[in-house]
């Protein structure tokens, strides 16, 4: 966090989660999956990258004691890498040798790439007058790399306000309600759960006069895009007795 000024502040996030798993599978010729080939066997091992990058400005100028006002603008960008193989064998000269390297045929061999990216613009601004009348507006501009050219981009604004009833006068000094407010937002949400590459043409091994080739396995649509959820919500919020009972409805 960099402090600029003493309303103005820079803050810079990055975070990562690191999975690495490796399984070795081993049945003998005396059980029951193994005994008729011989002895089975298997390797897997997985790897998934995931990090997240973040940087944003965060303004609270100083409009006098009845005026608060917060305003936030950064960018954040993630990407997850994925990367798995898997070989099985069977047919085991001993049961005392158990890795793959073992198996006198190999039955299954696979390895994959799953990579995906998001980047994202947020602007968001909270204000507040006289303590008790509350004004929020926020957009977003997301990018997914699930999306073709078309539509790679979506944009998301919200707004919500709110009346905190009990800052006025008539309410303020009652012994048995201590917080009241009425709020009311709408805004827009976006989802990328699509899958990774439904968006783009893709292929598949495949054999053409005894020969390695490709085959088209998916069209492409490059006029996928973002799923948009348009949500309003009304919402009563209060506490009595000093705030030892607190509830809400919406």
């Amino acid at each position: 966090k960099w402090d600029i000024t003493n309303t103005l502040n820079f803050r810079a996030e990055y975070g990562f989660d690191l999975l690495t798993q490796d399984e070795q599978h081993y049945q003998n010729s005396k059980t029951l999956s193994g005994r008729s080939v011989g002895g089975y066997g298997s390797s897997r091992w997985v790897q998934i990258f995931n990090y997240t990058t973040k940087g944003y400005f965060n303004w609270s100028p100083d409009l006098g004691a009845d005026n608060d006002l917060n305003v936030v603008l950064g960018v954040e960008f993630q990407e997850s890498t994925r990367k798995q193989s898997n070989v099985e064998g069977q047919g085991y000269p001993v049961d005392q040798l158990k890795t793959v390297a073992s198996a006198s045929e190999i039955v299954v061999g696979s390895s994959t790439l799953n990579e995906f990216a998001f980047v994202g613009y947020f602007l968001r601004a909270n204000y507040k007058l006289f303590n008790k009348f509350l004004v929020g507006a926020t957009v977003r501009v997301d990018g997914s790399s699930r999306f073709g050219e078309n539509n790679k981009y979506g944009t998301f604004p919200s707004a919500s306000v709110g009346y905190i009833l009990s800052e006025e006068s008539f309410l303020s000094g009652s012994d048995v309600l201590s917080f009241l407010k009425v709020r009311a937002s709408y805004g827009l949400t976006g989802n990328a759960e699509i899958g990774n590459y439904n968006t783009y043409g893709t292929f598949t091994s495949a054999t053409y006069n005894n020969g390695a080739g490709l085959a088209p396995s998916q069209i492409a649509n490059p006029d996928l895009t973002w799923e948009t959820t348009a949500q309003m919500n009304l919402g009563l919020d209060f506490g009595f007795f000093n705030d030892r009972l607190t509830g809400g409805f919406d």
